[in-house]
């Protein structure tokens, strides 16, 4: 949580100050710099890849509604009380990993069981299952694939890779960096390449 607050902290003053920020960063590429070889040579690539970590926020948040829509209308479903609320719940928790579907589970379970007993309880939780395993292997890489335009399947492949190696903490990296290194780093092309919107 401190973290998350430094780092919403930090992006707020750079954001607040773009203008300032982005003048002083130029300025490495003037004539008169010592870095300006180093500048040139990197900040496209730096630029490209802060315009995936861009498409990767957008894709997320998607995702995010898109699990608050499937929850909220599992939850009407089961008749849960307090549907509203926990919902908006579920879609806050959606953009924290692993740690998220338990914060957001825990009061849906607690409702069904205070109020129903084990039957509904049981429901819920083969509801959450249904709906993360949705977003898991059909939403995560049809949106990142839209997004990002890598294939569906080098998604899954780049996410699974990431989890056992890393862990779960640097799965909103996983996509941006391996679309990075496939354009950048193993193109042969000079140019830095760029994303097209898909397809309407």
């Amino acid at each position: 949580f401190y973290q998350l607050m430094v780092s919403l902290l930090f992006s707020s003053i750079c954001i607040y100050d773009k203008a300032a920020v982005t003048k002083g960063v130029q300025l490495l590429g003037q004539d008169h710099s010592i870095v300006r070889g180093a500048y040139h040579e990197l900040a496209p690539r730096i630029s490209f890849f802060g315009r995936l970590v861009g498409k990767s926020l957008e894709a997320q948040l998607l995702i995010a509604v898109w699990n608050t829509f499937l929850t909220t209308t599992g939850l009407f479903l089961l008749r849960i009380p307090a549907a509203a609320a926990l919902s908006i719940l579920v879609f806050f928790c959606s953009f924290i990993p692993l740690a998220g579907v338990i914060i957001s589970t825990l009061p849906m379970a607690i409702v069904a069981l205070s109020e129903y007993g084990l039957l509904k309880l049981f429901q819920v939780f083969l509801m959450v299952f249904v709906v993360h395993a949705i977003e898991a292997y059909f939403l995560n890489p049809k949106i990142y694939s839209s997004k990002l335009q890598l294939h569906p399947l080098l998604v899954l492949i780049a996410l699974y890779v990431t989890e056992k190696l890393v862990g779960v903490t640097a799965l909103f990296l996983a996509v941006p960096v391996t679309v990075f290194i496939i354009k950048v780093i193993l193109s042969d092309t000079e140019a830095t390449p760029t994303i097209q919107p898909p397809d309407a």
